[in-house]
């Protein structure tokens, strides 16, 4: 176990150690040849922070999967910071997907900023073998929403781009479209391709609310037949 001494309140907590990386093996297969080479999988946290600030860690050996190591809370190291993320976040939260970005879930992390009304997201860059830094990549906001969390419906089968969010003062859960809608059924000739069903503007697209007899705190969206 280790604890460490913040200068500023924590806000939220994001992590990719469960993340993704579920087989293990930390392999791919080589394009165009049927051999595999070694990927290195590294895990990472980020703390929110009053004031819009993420701080980034480095999980070493915590997040091995089924290697055998011998963790030490040593490994558990800040590796940078992202500053001006926004006044008030809240929530964070895996981004499942992203055109454009091979490994969402790792490299870019889904955020809310209540204070503004607003979310998006931050991608990260390693800048040497112990440094990573970041930075907002896209934004979106609504004014009509009090937004506590943001979360992203799963892109497998069809391809929806689908955020939820959760608005805390207004009892219910509003749905955002922010990239292109893409079917798997080619034969159907209906948004089979990137390009083909885009958003209503290039900010984005308000997708319908659902009204609900609380206030919502959590919320969990997916992508079901």
């Amino acid at each position: 176990m280790k604890t460490s001494a913040l200068t500023k309140r924590p806000t939220a907590l994001w992590t990719s150690a469960t993340r993704s990386y579920w087989s293990k093996d930390e392999q791919q297969r080589i394009p165009n040849y049927p051999f595999w080479q070694t990927v290195p999988q590294y895990a990472r946290a980020a703390i929110a922070v009053e004031g819009g600030e993420l701080q980034l860690f480095s999980l070493g050996r915590y997040a091995a999967g089924v290697k055998p190591t011998t963790p030490a809370p040593a490994d558990i190291q800040q590796v940078g910071t992202v500053t001006g993320v926004g006044d008030n976040i809240t929530h964070m939260a895996a981004a499942k997907d992203y055109g454009g970005v091979a490994d969402p879930i790792n490299d870019l992390i889904l955020f809310t900023d209540r204070a503004n009304r607003r979310w998006g997201w931050v991608k990260l860059a390693n800048t040497g073998e112990t440094a990573t830094t970041g930075s907002v990549l896209r934004t979106m906001e609504d004014s009509r929403v009090d937004p506590i969390m943001v979360t992203m419906a799963d892109n497998y089968s069809t391809q929806g781009n689908v955020l939820t969010v959760a608005d805390y003062a207004g009892a219910s859960i509003a749905n955002y479209r922010f990239g292109d809608m893409i079917y798997p059924d080619k034969s159907s000739g209906f948004c089979t391709q990137a390009g083909a069903c885009p958003t209503y503007t290039y900010l984005g697209e308000f997708a319908g609310k659902l009204a609900l007899p609380f206030k919502p705190t959590l919320v969990h969206s997916s992508n079901v037949p």
